[in-house]
């Protein structure tokens, strides 16, 4: 191995987003790469093991498996779904297949098995080949499975961008995550991929038979059922979500396409007034300055889609509105204003509001055994932590309350859903402790360990010293208390506004760097200074200090070099016109001395 498998990866994203249109021929160089195979074994035995392996703590007889895996791999004798015949196993498979008894046999075969670690090992080098050529072709208005936006991006973009709409075509495609024709998908992957090898790998991964457990990927399933479903093709495994965003691509450009036909800003429009149609029109904050009755009316759409699920929002009549629809698979339209009716000749549009389940959260309590009931839900003990610890079991509910703040972190009712969510797992704590310690009742456990349970519930009798004196010297573990115990406690709203042009911080470096490498960049910059010159930065604090000084006015760094060169020797005349005035004040004290001593010699 003669590089790193991150440096081969990195200069893969390089140069896909150098040359986004470029179609992809020769991919099975890339699978000959035993740098890639090594990453992917380590990224897959962190996921089994949960510790990271380093490339010198792999010995050698699995180099050599990886390897055969390889050379199977390319040699097109590799199978997908193998059950008994492996080139590789996973560090944790102690099992020897070749004496198993027909019984065992016929159960492997028979029963759901997990999917194998060779398996993965393949998705995972598939998925570092084609994610990066796919990444730099997405759409921006696709946030689900793709690196760096998640559900809560959705929210952020949903916040600010589709505030001020009157209609709203909802739209679930969710169908299309469990499975679709396989001549669908290859006829997607050919347009920017033309490697026979990743193809037919791909297409006897969707075409061979599997019996697999399904993974739930959501945390507790507290998600919203736009996040629930994930995609499962074939043996595709997490290449699953990729095809997936691959063939539903072509929706997201017909509709940025769509969006930008349907937009008309108008003349009396305050915000959405742009002509270049998507760039920068306007903030929605303010929906009631966009007209939306009379002759001149502003027409604007906007759409996102995450996962099966796209949402649109359209300001204009609702004949546009109907007609769209129609071309959309399974929509609902909603009316979403102030009755449709006129206020002040102009309408007001939508106020959203990003609410978390209350019901959710209490029909997944339930299911986690933590409480009954719907309407008045009685919190219940939670019997699995009964032989841990107090410290233990405080800590890890500390943890489960960490996660769900950060969860509900855009809810408008975070503090709310929190605080419920605080309330049902502090009374099944003190219900567990009340029967561990038999203290009969939650009031007495109060009592004794305070309102977030920090206290110890039981000491022997006749220890000494204290419990707190134990504490300070740290001959006990020490007990957190639990978070969030009060409303007011809760973290608000996270309300910080998303940029307009937002982008992942991966995307932005990867773009940054690109146009750092570009010549064009290094011969601009050669020539601005060549034109303007070099100023150092104390040159240009002076001159940003004296310009506040003189003009009360404040340049910042791109003015001061955007403003040319006769701005600059302006600028340098500001700078040194006090020195000026101090050397022509010194001259003319130097001639006064001069005359008196020349006097004083006469």
């Amino acid at each position: 191995m003669k590089e790193d498998g991150v440096s081969v990866i990195s200069q893969m994203w390089i140069e896909n987003f150098r040359e986004p249109d470029r179609i992809a021929t020769n991919l099975s160089s890339y699978l000959r790469r035993l740098e890639l195979w090594v990453l992917a074994y380590q990224k897959v035995c962190a996921d089994e093991m949960g510790a990271y392996m380093p490339r010198s703590a792999i010995q050698r007889a699995a180099l050599e498996d990886l390897l055969a895996l390889r050379n199977a791999v390319l040699d097109s004798r590799f199978r997908w779904g193998a059950r008994l015949e492996f080139y590789i196993k996973s560090p944790k498979d102690k099992t020897d297949y070749q004496s198993l008894s027909k019984r065992k046999i016929k159960a492997i075969l028979t029963t759901t098995q997990p999917t194998p670690f060779q398996d993965r090992l393949v998705q995972e080098v598939l998925l570092m080949i084609l994610e990066p050529i796919y990444e730099s072709r997405f759409s921006q208005k696709s946030f689900a499975f793709r690196p760096g936006r998640t559900a809560h991006t959705a929210l952020r973009v949903i916040r600010r961008s589709f505030a001020g709409y009157l209609w709203y075509i909802k739209g679930d495609l969710s169908t299309i995550l469990d499975g679709t024709k396989v001549g669908l998908v290859i006829n997607a992957l050919i347009r920017d991929v033309r490697d026979k090898k990743v193809i037919d790998l791909l297409k006897a991964a969707m075409v061979t038979p599997v019996i697999t457990t399904k993974d739930d990927g959501t945390f507790f399933g507290f998600a919203p059922e736009e996040a629930v479903k994930l995609p499962s093709w074939g043996h595709c495994g997490i290449l699953s979500s990729l095809l997936a965003n691959v063939c539903l691509d072509e929706l997201d450009r017909w509709m940025e396409g769509k969006i930008k036909d349907f937009y008309h800003p108008s003349k009396s429009d305050v915000i959405w007034n742009s002509p270049e149609g998507e760039a920068e029109q306007g903030n929605t904050s303010w929906p009631e300055f966009v007209p939306t009755s009379g002759p001149d009316k502003t027409r604007k759409m906007d759409y996102i889609r995450y996962g099966g699920h796209i949402l649109i929002g359209i300001r204009g009549p609702r004949a546009d509105a109907a007609t769209l629809r129609k071309q959309v698979v399974y929509p609902t339209l909603r009316y979403t204003a102030a009755g449709g009716k006129i206020i002040s000749e102009k309408g007001v549009g939508t106020l959203l509001s990003v609410t978390a389940s209350l019901k959710q959260c209490i029909k997944q309590f339930r299911k986690l055994s933590f409480l009954k009931g719907d309407r008045d839900p009685d919190p219940q003990p939670c019997f699995r932590m009964f032989h841990a610890t107090q410290a233990h079991t405080n800590a890890q509910m500390n943890k489960f309350l960490s996660t769900m703040v950060e969860w509900y972190k855009y809810a408008d009712n975070r503090k709310k859903i929190v605080n419920f969510c605080s309330y049902i797992l502090r009374g099944s704590l003190a219900k567990l402790y009340a029967a561990k310690y038999k203290l009969r009742s939650r009031a007495k456990v109060y009592k004794i360990g305070s309102r977030n349970l920090s206290r110890p519930l039981k000491e022997k009798k006749g220890q000494s010293p204290e419990y707190h004196n134990l504490l300070r010297m740290g001959l006990v573990e020490s007990i957190d208390g639990l978070q969030y115990t009060r409303m007011s406690l809760v973290p608000e709203t996270d309300y910080s506004p998303l940029p307009n042009n937002w982008r992942p911080d991966h995307e932005k470096a990867l773009l940054e760097y690109i146009r750092l490498d570009d010549p064009k960049t290094i011969e601009e910059q050669r020539s601005c200074i060549m034109d303007q010159g070099l100023v150092s930065p104390q040159d240009y604090i002076s001159m940003l200090v004296w310009n506040y000084k003189r003009n009360a006015v404040m340049m910042d760094q791109l003015s001061l070099v955007n403003s040319g060169s006769i701005n600059t020797e302006r600028d340098q005349l500001l700078l040194l016109g006090s020195n000026q005035d101090k050397l022509e004040h010194r001259t003319k004290e130097e001639e006064e001395n001069g005359e008196r001593f020349s006097v004083s010699q006469m």
